[in-house]
């Protein structure tokens, strides 16, 4: 009896050890399961977490971008009214090329446009007129006759302008009160003494027209020559005071007057008193060169 009670005790106290151990076994278990979830749960909180992150930055890197492209394009097609102070002005811009006269270079070669010739009159509308800027004095107007019978010097005269012959030359040959002569030397190296210029190709030797009703009163144009008659080529005269001596005569065959200053005949008188000196063959050389910056036929108005 006392022993089957023992036995009973003792699975009792067995049966009791294995209830405690399966509830430690199952608490562990428990534990255990929620510790992993709890990891799986922070795992996937941190990844979610990771991945919101990297999308916003991407977002914000994308904003950034299309900022910048936008605000490119708008500099970029508004740079004129941005950078430029006088573009967004009411006033009309300023074209420099309008301008370029506003202070003019009296020694530079301007285009053939007569804006600083003032209409004048001529004898016949038919006659051509020729400018000639001398460097350092203005302009001579010259009208040629081409009305009188000297068609053949008056368009001799012509073609060395047109061909722009005359361009640098100077006037080697000063007198005052008796003539200006150039069309046929440049300054030279040292400035002061004159180079005679190569004749272009097909001018030669034209010959002497005399039209008596021409006369070297003050400020006729004539062609210069050697001694015999029909020598002249491009050198030319004007003369400073009437010069009857040039006329034909039974000592001369005169010089052939072919047209007349109109304008600018103090810038002759003016050419004609300069100091001077001898320099070979040439008797009367200006000291400072006189130089025709340029010879152009006149398109302006004509005062009839």
């Amino acid at each position: 009896m006392a022993k089957r009670r023992r036995r009973q005790d003792e699975k009792k106290r067995h049966k009791g050890e294995r209830h405690a151990r399966r509830e430690y076994l199952n608490r562990d278990r428990d534990n255990d399961l929620d510790g992993n979830k709890s990891m799986k749960k922070s795992y996937h909180t941190s990844r979610a977490s990771g991945t919101h992150g990297t999308d916003s930055a991407v977002v914000i890197v994308a904003i950034v971008c299309i900022i910048a492209v936008m605000g490119g394009s708008f500099l970029y097609l508004n740079y004129d009214t941005i950078f430029d102070p006088g573009s967004d002005s009411d006033d009309e811009p300023i074209d420099l090329d309008d301008n370029m006269d506003i202070i003019p270079n009296p020694n530079d070669k301007p285009d053939n446009n007569n804006n600083n010739i003032p209409p004048f009159t001529p004898s016949n509308p038919a006659n051509s007129i020729v400018i000639m800027e001398i460097k350092d004095y203005g302009v001579i107007v010259i009208e040629l006759y081409e009305n009188k019978d000297v068609g053949i010097t008056v368009e001799n005269f012509l073609q060395y302008v047109r061909t722009g012959y005359y361009d640098d030359t100077i006037f080697h040959r000063v007198m005052d009160g008796f003539m200006i002569q150039g069309g046929g030397f440049t300054a030279g190296a040292d400035s002061s003494n004159p180079v005679a210029k190569a004749l272009p190709p097909g001018m030669s030797q034209i010959p002497l027209e005399i039209d008596n009703s021409l006369k070297h009163v003050d400020g006729a144009i004539a062609m210069a020559r050697q001694t015999e008659p029909d020598t002249a080529t491009s050198q030319f005269f004007i003369d400073d005071g009437p010069q009857s001596g040039l006329e034909p005569n039974a000592n001369s065959d005169g010089y052939a007057v072919f047209g007349q200053v109109v304008a600018g005949m103090e810038i002759v008188r003016e050419i004609s008193a300069v100091n001077v000196h001898q320099y070979g063959g040439h008797e009367a050389v200006p000291d400072t060169p006189v130089e025709i910056l340029r010879a152009y036929e006149y398109t302006g108005p004509i005062v009839s």
